[in-house]
């Protein structure tokens, strides 16, 4: 090290002397001439030397030639290291007073202990600024040779405490034990003066916590003086210093100092904090983070949380991505925790937490603890159909010391996609006995959402309700209005479901139908035909034509326990008149019987005999008869004008039988 010191020199020298005083090229005409600046080398204290030594403060001389009528700004370059930045107050040259040559000094100390200099040859220079231009040269150097050796920290020991549980040696928290070296062969009388300083800032910055310590007796494995002093860090604020290990003498003199990192803690290390809401409604779930501060070694990485609420554990897996650790050196981790009281009572719960690192030691624990409230709350859900307004009604009544803030119900998407409607009665409600109308869009499963929040971040309770929303069935009839008594008719029956608002599709296949007929003048239906539903939804029911009253058609509901109607249509039912007998000729006057079936029978039911004269239009009632039980019927009447007749026979109407005709038949009278 020495060697390099003396080559550094040599080339510093050689080059003062080839390049000599640093000055800019000449000036063209009308522009100002920069003057010359040269660093004179300082005062040796060991004659015949290349470089000049220095064994502590020594002044550095610049001497300026020609400066001119500008003011001459000098700016000292010192050299620097990392923890300690030696500084030198510019000077200036007023314009116009160094016109021949001139010089300017400061004092530096390399000893000094805010700004010590590290033992070997250092360059000197100097930037001169005139107005908007510089010069700089480094013509000079000084071989530093501390009479106080540098020093280093060792060592750092932290007392254990509750607080800095698997953390590394360098975290302290009440206090601990700095270790410290230095190049063998101290002055006598030198002590060792061990402080903290901020973390980032050089040995400029004020001492904390000092402590005055000397050399011990002993040497390292390497030959280093070593020594050991007690610091007491129990008044520093929580934070990251530097710890430092300075030599000094009795004549001002300080040693070059190498500090080391020093975390100081007062803090658990591990911490839980509930960052949902303290008050929730039971069953619903909160969140609280837990944090394992910085500054571990780098094996104790934390992983598996256990966390017990309520003393019901829950287990955590040791999945290291889901910790947070911010950028930055000796950052702690955190990450949010569930925390769930699904079964759990109503009151104050405590929350216990225990973090293992990586290799599952346990790290720390840690307490925290929230309120469980009762919201007392009922939902009555109603069936739900497509299209169809139905009520659901919310009861609950806020827990002592809240009021309610919002209050919901709703169907979730893609049952129905509403907004929320807040049921709260209004500002400072303390409970709430409300319905809330809603019209489903879509048929099939979901969930039924109730929300409740109370003032002042009070979590209320949240919870899904299964439902279902059944599709709207509708069914429509199709069917003759009027029939001759026992003829098969047919009726059609459609049946739609109305899976979403405003559309209709058939209701699908395999469903019985039943078709039902209320005779007229009574209240009772009764069925006589029952079909089943093709890939259309339409149900072909074949029917025997017996009454005159009322038709409709009956299938099962969407709605489980539900049967759809069909809209009632009315059907009449017309009397059968068959031919039994009638004679193709008669004479006039005499007596024509004719005889039919009439049916169906109805006691009291009455025929009639009507003829006209073929080429007429109007019917003539010549005779009655009665219809016996056997539906069949005679009667006789006298036709007296000669030619060709057309005979029918009226069955008169009853209460379900329609007046019915036979067929028209002619007759000859002569």
């Amino acid at each position: 090290m020495r060697l390099a010191s003396r080559l550094l020199a040599a080339l510093l020298v050689i080059g003062s002397l080839v390049a000599g005083p640093l000055a800019a090229e000449p000036a063209g005409a009308g522009e100002p001439t920069d003057p010359l600046v040269v660093v004179l080398p300082p005062e040796s204290v060991v004659p015949a030397t290349a470089t000049p030594v220095v064994h502590g403060p020594f002044d550095m001389v610049v001497e300026v030639s020609g400066a001119g009528s500008e003011d001459v700004v000098l700016i000292p370059q010192l050299p620097s290291w990392w923890i300690s930045s030696p500084q030198a107050t510019p000077k200036t040259i007023p314009g116009g007073s160094c016109l021949v040559t001139c010089r300017v000094s400061w004092r530096i100390d390399p000893a000094a202990q805010t700004a010590p200099w590290y033992a070997g040859v250092a360059g000197l220079g100097v930037i001169a600024t005139m107005g908007d231009r510089s010069i700089q040269t480094y013509g000079a150097a000084a071989d530093y040779r501390p009479l106080v050796q540098p020093t280093w920290v060792t060592q750092l020991s932290g007392d254990a405490t509750d607080n800095t549980v698997a953390n590394s040696s360098g975290v302290f928290d009440t206090g601990g034990e700095v270790g410290f070296a230095g190049i063998s062969g101290r002055g006598g009388g030198e002590r060792i003066q061990v402080s903290a300083i901020p973390y980032g800032s050089d040995l400029s910055a004020p001492r904390l916590a000092p402590v005055d310590a000397s050399w011990g007796p002993d040497t390292d494995e390497w030959g280093y003086s070593t020594g050991r002093a007690r610091i007491d860090t129990s008044g520093l604020p929580e934070g990251v210093y530097r710890v430092v290990a300075q030599a000094h003498d009795g004549a001002g003199h300080w040693s070059f100092a190498t500090p080391s990192d020093l975390i100081v803690v007062h803090s658990p290390l591990v911490t839980l904090d509930m960052s949902g809401p303290t008050v929730v409604a039971t069953g619903r779930e909160t969140t609280a983070t837990v944090t394992v501060r910085g500054l571990r070694s780098p094996q104790t990485r934390p992983g598996t949380v256990r966390l017990t609420v309520g003393g019901v554990e829950h287990v955590v897996p040791a999945d290291t991505s889901d910790w947070y650790v911010p950028a930055g050196p000796n950052q702690p981790a955190s990450r949010p925790l569930p925390v769930p009281t699904k079964g759990l009572p109503v009151g104050r719960t405590v929350v216990d937490v225990e973090v293992r690192d990586v290799n599952g030691a346990v790290l720390g624990t840690a307490s925290t603890s929230f309120e469980i409230v009762d919201f007392k709350e009922t939902v009555s859900i109603p069936r739900f159909v497509v299209g169809t307004s139905s009520s659901v009604r919310l009861r609950a009544t806020a827990p002592t010391g809240t009021t309610l803030l919002q209050c919901h119900v709703r169907l979730l998407p893609p049952l129905l996609s509403s907004p929320f409607w807040n049921l709260c009665p209004g500002p400072n409600a303390t409970s709430v006995d409300a319905l809330r109308l809603i019209v489903p869009s879509n048929a099939g499963t979901g969930l039924l959402e109730l929300d409740i929040l109370g003032h002042d971040g009070v979590l209320g309770p949240q919870r899904n309700f299964p439902v279902t929303v059944y599709a709207k069935r509708t069914a429509s009839l199709a069917a003759p209005g009027r029939a001759t008594w026992g003829t098969t008719q047919t009726a059609k029956v459609t049946v739609l479901d109305e899976k979403t608002i405003g559309v209709r599709s058939a209701a699908g296949s395999g469903l019985t139908v039943t078709l039902q007929l209320k005779k007229a003048g009574t209240s009772t239906w009764a069925t006589i035909a029952t079909g089943t539903t093709g890939s259309a939804g339409t149900a072909a029911i074949r029917y025997s034509h017996k009454a005159t009253g009322r038709l409709r058609a009956l299938v099962k509901g969407a709605v489980p326990g539900t049967t759809v109607r069909t809209p009632e249509r009315s059907t009449t039912s017309v009397a059968r008149v068959s031919w039994s007998s009638l004679p193709t000729s008669a004479r006039a006057g005499s007596l024509v019987t004719a005889a039919v079936y009439a049916r169906p029978y109805v006691q009291g039911a009455v025929v009639r005999f009507q003829a006209r004269k073929v080429g007429t239009s109007t019917w003539r009632t010549y005779a009655t008869g009665n219809v016996a039980s056997t539906s069949y019927a005679k009667t006789s009447a006298r036709l007296w004008s000669k030619g060709t007749w057309e005979v029918r026979i009226q069955r008169v109407g009853t209460t379900l039988q329609a007046t019915g005709y036979s067929a028209v038949r002619r007759i000859s009278i002569t």
